[in-house]
């Protein structure tokens, strides 16, 4: 099961090496937890298939969602420290995950500079999208980044046009990206009424990539 748990290509020598190493994998239905804030652990996860939801809990129950995964994501970094996960993260759609060890894999990337970098490179991709979150943009531009960024990652699965689903509901997405629920609504029936996108249900199709990307950066105000 190993190999399969690890986001790079594997050659020979390596997947001998993976063989040795003890990592489990899950499979989630939607709705279904794969952890609780302040469950305790020293590994993090890999999502191989589906789509996640983080969130964190604060003391008065108020709900933040932190974050959405998509394969082939690794997350749960936040809370290795203490050995406790810093979020509670459920399934939106049906997910298969790989939970790792952190003594496994420092063993292993230890051994494999290739899976060392593949895993600096996912890191990195982390960081990039989690500063794009810290910049001060509209909503037209959060909405806009949000649906290109589900896009970029729909496309990472093999579809071949610009669409993607929406697993997660418009209440989700509005605390996500901290904005008001009816600010979400709005906005998506403005974008399909100039038909920059079609919706159909839980798809979105983008009809006009140019004109989206233009507004997540701020060039046209919709």
């Amino acid at each position: 099961m190993a190999p399969y748990c690890l986001p790079a290509k594997l050659d020979t020598d390596t997947i001998k090496i993976a063989r040795y190493l003890t990592f489990h994998s899950r499979s989630l239905e939607p709705g279904e937890h794969l952890c609780r804030q302040g469950t305790l652990t020293d590994s993090i996860f890999l999502i191989r298939s589906g789509m996640l939801k983080s969130y964190f809990n604060k003391e008065d129950g108020e709900e933040y969602v932190m974050d959405f995964h998509f394969p082939p994501e690794l997350f749960g970094w936040e809370g290795i420290d203490l050995k406790q996960t810093a979020y509670s993260v459920i399934a939106l759609d049906f997910s298969h995950i790989c939970e790792i060890p952190m003594q496994q894999l420092k063993q292993l990337l230890r051994k494999n500079p290739p899976i060392l970098d593949q895993f600096f490179t996912l890191l990195n991709s982390r960081i990039r999208n989690d500063n794009r979150k810290q910049l001060r943009t509209t909503a037209e531009q959060r909405i806009a980044e949000f649906i290109l960024q589900l896009v970029k990652h729909y496309k990472r699965l093999g579809f071949g046009y610009d669409m993607c689903k929406l697993l997660m509901t418009h209440q989700d997405i509005a605390n996500y990206l901290r904005l008001a629920p009816a600010t979400v609504s709005r906005l998506l029936h403005q974008l399909q009424s100039k038909n920059i996108l079609s919706i159909q249900k839980k798809k979105i199709f983008v009809n006009d990539k140019l004109e989206l990307t233009a507004i997540a950066k701020g060039l046209i105000h919709k």
